[in-house]
């Protein structure tokens, strides 16, 4: 009985953790244009941010997405919190509480 209930547990926290990465597929910029976000329904991120553009994997865990980049000059790890309001999203940085809010660009992938 025991087993049954850790299986069960374990299939609600993948859901959960489905939900969240399904509600940042698409792809965002800030407002000024000037950075650009997109997240694919396959788990791959994609960022352009002062010109330099980098690739990787993200996962979601509760409200944080570890973006994982790949590439010359790209941080390896990366933890953000996150919060997406309809069409807006917000990435804090967990060290320092920096904000930055992107708007939807495109309608879900996915």
């Amino acid at each position: 009985m025991k087993t049954l209930h850790y299986v069960g547990i374990t299939m609600m926290l993948a859901s959960c953790a489905f939900a969240a990465q399904s509600e940042l597929v698409g792809e965002w910029k800030t407002k000024d244009g000037k950075e650009m976000i997109e997240f694919t329904p396959d788990g791959h991120v994609r960022s352009l941010a002062q010109g330099i553009g980098v690739e990787g994997k993200y996962e979601c865990k509760a409200d944080i997405v570890i973006l994982k980049f790949n590439g010359d000059g790209a941080p390896p790890k990366v933890e953000r919190k996150y919060a997406v309001l309809g069409e807006d999203l917000k990435l804090e940085e967990v060290d320092n509480h920096h904000v930055t809010e992107f708007r939807r660009v495109d309608k879900k992938k996915g």
